[in-house]
This record gives structure tokens, C-alpha cells and sequence, in this order.
């Protein structure tokens, strides 16, 4: 495992204490490996989860999915379940950036 992480993402191995990281880790380590990866389509799942959270998706259409992969249907849905029930226990999160909301 180790070897195919040091291959795969060569440009992190100064970054990253890989056997740390794997091995002796007690919890996440301070490196975001999404600093290193596409947000477009999260983006656009949390985009439509301000539509429903925020606008109270009144505003929401079937055709704002068109085009999407299934794991961002079940992206969108772990995120809606995920922000009620932070809501529910009193931990309210703050809406994704305004740029990046749907426009409705």
C-alpha cells in the first residue's frame, strides 16, 4: 500500500510521513488530501444542498441532477442527512459559498 501511495501521488511524498500517516496514526493527520483533488462535482452537490437547507428547496427541480454520476445523488443525500441531524444536535453549519450556489 505504501509503494502504490509514493507512485501514485509522487508530488506529495516531502509532504506526507506516509508510514506515520498509515501506521501510527491516531486520527487524521494535518494533511487535506482534497487539496489535491476536483471539487467541481462536490461543488455542485453542495450547491444543491444550500438550495434545500438554506431556500427550503422550494425552488429545486429534477432538472438541477441532470447530468449528475449516481455518487453524487447519494453524495447530495448523505450531505442533506448530514446537516439536519447536525441541526438536530445544535451544531448548525454554515452554507457553502454564495458563488456556488444554484442560481434559483
Amino acid at each position: 500500500m505504501l509503494s502504490h501511495l509514493q507512485t501514485t501521488l509522487p508530488e506529495i511524498n516531502g509532504e506526507v510521513d506516509w508510514k506515520k500517516w498509515l501506521y501510527e496514526s491516531e486520527g487524521p493527520l494535518p494533511w487535506d488530501p482534497s487539496s489535491y483533488c476536483a471539487t467541481e462535482l462536490e461543488d455542485q452537490v453542495k450547491a444543491l444542498a444550500d438550495v434545500w437547507m438554506v431556500h427550503g428547496g422550494h425552488t429545486a427541480t429534477h432538472e438541477d441532477m441532470v447530468g449528475w454520476h449516481s455518487l453524487q445523488t447519494m453524495a447530495l443525500l448523505d450531505e442533506l442527512f448530514n446537516r439536519v441531524t447536525d441541526a438536530l444536535q445544535g451544531r448548525p453549519r454554515k452554507p457553502t459559498d454564495p458563488h456556488n450556489v444554484v442560481n434559483h
